[in-house]
């Protein structure tokens, strides 16, 4: 977790910009900019697993994904402005597996 001091400006203002965040006060986001961790995941990794429940929420702002449900339907995603404002399989417990297929940045 990062301290007050090396939160930025920037990472403050990307997450007004998310629906899930947009009316939070100040405070607020830069308490959630402190918790974010970035992550990068591999070409292959999957990195969601149906049932599964880590916890946390997750932010793709690159990349590209395949979503697998339990009854086999599968579909690809990939990352765009409009799908890395929202998060990614936020239900819980999860209701797909989700494997990159290429690199994938977020959050």
């Amino acid at each position: 977790m990062k301290s007050a001091s090396q939160v930025n400006a920037r990472d403050v203002e990307y997450l007004r910009t998310l629906p899930m965040f947009e009316r939070l006060a100040v405070w607020q986001l830069k308490a959630i900019a402190e918790a974010v961790e970035y992550v990068d995941v591999k070409k292959g990794k999957t990195f969601l697993t149906q049932g599964s429940d880590d916890g946390f929420t997750y932010f793709v702002f690159e990349g590209s994904l395949h979503f697998t449900s339990a009854g086999g339907e599968a579909r690809e995603v990939n990352v765009t402005p409009d799908v890395s404002r929202n998060p990614l399989a936020n239900l819980r417990p999860r209701l797909f597996d989700v494997t990159a297929t290429s690199k994938v940045s977020g959050f």
